[in-house]
């Protein structure tokens, strides 16, 4: 006996694969792509060392200091060259973004760090963080929120000052979604 791949299916497809059972059509492996449908997850992160260093600007630029992929299913994360998290195919839905850590800059100014969806930031939320530091002071964070996600998506942080060049520290930072439906 051979079993198919399971599949990822959105809420839609789920739902049309297991009718009201009337007509006892639901095979053993819609109830598989059912089960493996409920958990799409990923994550992304820099933890536990020395602080990671990424130079900033008054123009929005990608966070490149992540170095872990956290586990996952569904979700495709990329820690190593695209610094991001991709939604896969049938992962179209809410999903729960959390995003926290623990950095400083070496200057005093406004600085934004902010989860874009395709390069921009969701018009529905918006997930990140907003603040007015001091010169080397370390702030911590979690920010998290949830917004609408279609297969295909990538999902990224991204970092910004309000003036100046100033260099972000990072001591432990990290990018994770979870679909909720």
């Amino acid at each position: 006996v051979s079993l198919m791949a399971d599949t990822i299916r959105t809420r839609a497809q789920i739902l049309a694969l297991l009718p009201d059972g009337s007509s006892q059509a639901i095979s053993p492996q819609d109830l598989r792509d059912a089960i493996v449908s409920s958990a799409v997850y990923g994550g992304i992160c820099v933890r536990d060392g020395a602080p990671v260093t990424q130079g900033l600007s008054t123009t929005p630029a990608k966070l490149t200091v992540f170095d872990i992929d956290e586990p996952s299913y569904g979700v495709v994360p990329d820690s190593t060259t695209d610094n991001d998290l991709t939604v896969p195919t049938g992962g179209d839905g809410d999903y729960d973004v959390q995003m926290s850590g623990s950095v400083s800059i070496n200057a005093t100014t406004t600085t934004e760090i902010r989860v874009r969806v395709n390069g921009s930031e969701p018009a529905s939320l918006k997930v990140g963080l907003k603040m007015d530091n001091t010169s080397g002071t370390k702030e911590v964070f979690n920010a998290a929120g949830t917004i609408p996600i279609a297969a295909g998506d990538i999902v990224t942080a991204y970092v910004e000052v309000a003036a100046g060049s100033p260099t972000l520290s990072v001591y432990d930072l990290a990018l994770r979604i979870r679909r909720l439906r």
